[in-house]
């Protein structure tokens, strides 16, 4: 009897996959070794699968790329622009503005596929906004991309007004720009500003007040005036109303200080005044100063003085060299507190004067006793007959609030004398140990005198020289270099400073002893109107 062969091996179980729209699966089942009957036909089974994601749904569901390369500016007062680069897996954006690097949006962007947007509602303001930017790709969004500053563009300036005019200078006031960080003064000598165009930056809390100096005696300009946001410029005053001025005809040319010299009869880390004496009329000899206003000099003829005169009295002398003789003001000789102490020295070769010339006033304010004062002085130059009016003073000192209000009253009190006595209305140097620096407090002398129409010869000389040096050392022979100014020159706005410095004698980077005194003394080059 002959049996039915064995199948062979293990591959008796066989499978067969196809992938195509379906999923069919062959099986076949071996034959026993007891059946004597043909194997059967193998079984057939087919599974349905789901198809294949298609690649651009799969790409969806990949987080997208964080936005780069965004670059925002300010195109209004009230929007920036925003643009950044294409995102790998993103087909959707969206931008946030922020007030501070970190703080939460206060302003977005409607979702839009493409790679620039203007963001509308923010307000004008000169600090910084910070720009953000997600992308998206309808289901997952990216990682936010790191902050990127932003700054708005200031308002336009709708009125400037001429002020005033110099020999070489035009003065000149203007609207408020929101959102400036500073203000572009520009004057032309022509309507349209393409001839004879200079620009001067001028710090917003100047006061929306400028004079534009190095201008050309007697000349036409024109001036208009836009606000500034780090790079980013709003629009200049209309052109159709820019006012226009002459410059004066060439007046005489002043060289005016202010040194508080420290007091001869105090001692301190400083060397005495009978070391410091030389050294400190040495300084202002090589300047080629007329006009000192000195503070702090001791009206005593004590031991710590020089021999029998009073220290302003030496201070005299010792300028008094060259072929020039200059003398102390009669205005400040009388006796007084020795911190508020002050006097005018002049060169009179140069200038004549008379005692009902001068003057001298206290000063006082809500919590400092009257133990500050001002002096004025009318000088006249011997050869052309041209007068002015000097005034220096010392207001009070210390850092408390209180005592920022004492100065701003005292200040106060120095435009209200000058408008008394000025009668004549000469032009103004004021010289003075103003006790105050820009941005010590919301109110300062400075913004006092300038409400008043007085300028800086710091902020607006045509040339400074040191000017970033402070005007106090502190007897220390390394410069203090942040700027910093509590002694200042200013003048009324028909006077040009052509030159502003601060006065020290350094060798390789130190300054040279003895040292003068704790401040260093600044002086300025004023051209004064013709008359």
């Amino acid at each position: 009897m002959r049996t039915a062969p064995r199948p062979t091996a293990p591959a008796q179980r066989r499978t067969a996959l196809t992938i195509a729209a379906a999923l069919t699966l062959s099986l076949v089942v071996p034959a026993t070794a007891a059946s004597a009957a043909p194997a059967p036909a193998a079984a057939s089974t087919t599974l349905a699968a789901a198809p294949l994601p298609s690649a651009p749904l799969a790409a969806k569901k990949i987080k997208p790329a964080t936005p780069t390369g965004i670059k925002a500016k300010g195109k209004t007062s009230t929007s920036i622009r925003v643009s950044w680069k294409k995102a790998a897996r993103a087909t959707a954006y969206r931008v946030s503005v922020h007030s501070s690097k970190w703080g939460p949006a206060i302003a977005k962007s409607k979702r839009t596929t493409r790679t620039a947007v203007v963001v509308k509602g923010v307000k004008a303001r000169s600090a910084d906004y910070w720009v953000r930017v997600t992308a998206d790709n309808k289901k997952i969004k990216s990682t936010t991309s790191k902050p990127v500053r932003a700054n708005i563009r200031p308002t336009a300036v709708k009125t400037v007004k001429v002020t005033g005019t110099s020999a070489k200078g035009l003065s000149v006031k203007w609207s408020r720009s929101k959102g400036a960080q500073k203000y572009q003064v520009q004057v032309a000598r022509n309507a349209s500003f393409t001839s004879g165009v200079k620009t001067y930056n001028v710090p917003v809390d100047a006061g929306q007040r400028f004079t534009a100096t190095s201008l050309t005696p007697g000349a036409t300009y024109w001036v208009r005036v836009r606000g500034k946001n780090a790079t980013t410029t709003g629009s200049f005053s209309a052109k159709s109303k820019a006012p226009r001025a002459s410059t004066k005809r060439s007046g005489i040319v002043v060289k005016a200080a202010t040194a508080n010299l420290f007091l001869a009869n105090v001692s301190s880390a400083g060397e005495s005044w009978s070391v410091r004496r030389k050294p400190a009329a040495s300084q202002l000899s090589r300047a080629g100063v007329d006009i000192v206003g000195v503070q702090e000099a001791t009206t005593s003829t004590s031991p710590f003085a020089h021999g029998s005169s009073t220290q302003p009295q030496d201070f005299a002398n010792l300028l008094s060299t060259g072929g020039k003789k200059f003398t102390l003001a009669r205005s400040g000789q009388t006796t007084m507190n020795l911190r508020g102490a002050v006097h005018i020295i002049y060169n009179s070769s140069r200038f004549t004067s008379k005692t009902s010339w001068g003057g001298r006033a206290t000063l006082s304010g809500p919590t400092d006793p009257k133990d500050r004062w001002m002096v004025w002085q009318t000088l006249q130059e011997r050869s052309t007959g041209q007068r002015l009016f000097v005034v220096n003073t010392h207001l009070s000192n210390g850092g408390s609030s209180a005592r920022n209000k004492d100065r701003a009253v005292q200040a106060s009190q120095v435009v209200a004398e000058i408008k008394r006595r000025n009668t004549a209305n000469l032009p103004v140097v004021i010289l003075g140990d103003l006790n105050s620096y820009y941005g010590r407090t919301s109110v300062t002398p400075m913004s006092k005198l300038e409400a008043a129409g007085y300028v800086s010869a710091d902020l607006f000389a045509a040339r400074q020289v040191n000017d970033h040096i402070a005007s106090t050392n502190k007897w220390r022979t390394a410069p203090l270099k942040n700027g910093v100014k509590v002694d200042h020159i200013y003048t009324s706005a028909d006077v040009a400073a052509t030159y502003f410095k601060v006065l020290v004698d350094t060798k390789g980077g130190r300054i040279q002893t003895p040292i003068p005194s704790d401040h260093n003394f600044l002086m300025a080059t004023l051209v004064l109107p013709a008359r």
